[in-house]
């Protein structure tokens, strides 16, 4: 018999889910991914509700002895509520608040919260991205909740040399960088990161912007980038393997949202955006805009983004604790022994 089943919509996307697999199966646990039947590109409202049927269906289908289901959206576990299995409810975000902040509709968000209330009430085992989620979950009625953080794989290396990365761009030792891993959506204020970074230009000519990632907004940023300067470059997608020799040719890394109401901005703190626990492998300063305060993040606003940015190049004191998934992956070996006795 099977022992998890993973009900995910994006299980091969989804870095928190991949991981969570790889350390359960490395357990010794038989683990079957189940996920929409329908996954084909572009995405279409159809397509788009066929796929959360179709993930349903697999709830109903699912073999496992325990159902680990990863959310967003959170209606996809319903049927999760007609088996009798163990049930594990992993949140990175809220759902009820992404529902709002895009349908600004109080009726959905209302629905929305009440989904999250049976499911969490449901669960044998709530586990969630960061300490700010889990007192959410227990507000909203979860009563076991364990918080297995987003921290990166230990092994992250550097594989081409800082000075030979800096070159290939034109930089010297000297040269300031400040790199941004990040999706390239609207709901990153890049446009903003710009601006800032021009007047940083006018301290430190040489000093250049890295952007690494992909988005469906990267054609417009590139073209407001390259009226800006052309010491902003994008990089485009990098494997896992590659990050970690860019992140240790820069000087200063950045982690920018944009400015949300705060219910929302509790979602992201160190312990669940996992480029923040990527920079801190390498040791780097990171600059954070509208996250979660912590010690070890250098925080700014919109008004002050290109003085902190500047700050952080002389600045040692703000580190974060270096963390990986091993420390993660033990809370969640833990999970299961739990649900096992």
């Amino acid at each position: 018999m099977t022992d998890i089943s993973f009900l995910s919509l994006y299980p091969d996307k989804a870095t928190r889910v991949k991981y969570e697999i790889a350390s359960l199966t490395k357990a010794g646990y038989s683990v079957e991914v189940r996920k929409p039947f329908i996954n084909s590109s572009p995405v279409r409202p159809l397509t788009l509700l066929l796929r959360y049927i179709t993930l349903l269906i697999q709830g109903l289908l699912a073999r496992g002895r325990i159902i680990h289901f990863s959310n967003i959206p959170d209606f996809n576990a319903l049927s999760v509520l007609l088996r009798r299995n163990k049930f594990v409810y992993d949140v990175r975000t809220g759902f009820a608040t992404n529902m709002y902040y895009y349908t600004k509709s109080v009726l959905i968000w209302k629905l929305a919260i009440g989904i999250e209330k049976i499911l969490y009430r449901r669960a044998d085992v709530t586990i969630t991205a960061n300490k700010y989620l889990a007192m959410r979950a227990r507000k909203l009625g979860a009563r076991n909740v364990i918080v297995v953080p987003n921290y990166p794989l230990s092994t992250m290396e550097v594989k081409v040399p800082k000075e030979e990365i800096r070159a290939g761009e034109g930089c010297g030792e000297n040269d300031k960088i400040f790199l941004i891993i990040s999706n390239l959506t609207k709901l990153k204020p890049f446009e903003l990161l710009f601006t800032e970074f021009t007047k940083i230009l006018e301290s430190y000519p040489t000093s250049q912007l890295w952007i690494v990632g992909e988005g469906n907004d990267k054609n417009r940023l590139e073209k407001i980038a390259k009226k800006l300067s052309p010491q902003i470059k994008f990089f485009g997608y990098k494997k896992i393997d590659e990050l970690g020799s860019i992140i240790n040719a820069s000087d200063v890394c950045l982690a920018v949202y944009e400015d949300l109401d705060p219910r929302f901005q509790q979602f992201y703190s160190e312990e669940s955006v996992w480029k923040t626990g990527e920079y801190a492998l390498f040791e780097k300063p990171i600059v954070a805009l509208n996250m979660v305060p912590d010690k070890g993040l250098i925080c700014a606003n919109k008004e002050n983004l290109a003085e902190k940015m500047i700050f952080a190049l002389q600045d040692n004191a703000h580190l974060l604790e270096k963390k990986t998934w091993k420390d993660s992956e033990r809370i969640l070996l833990d999970v299961y022994k739990q649900l096992e006795s």
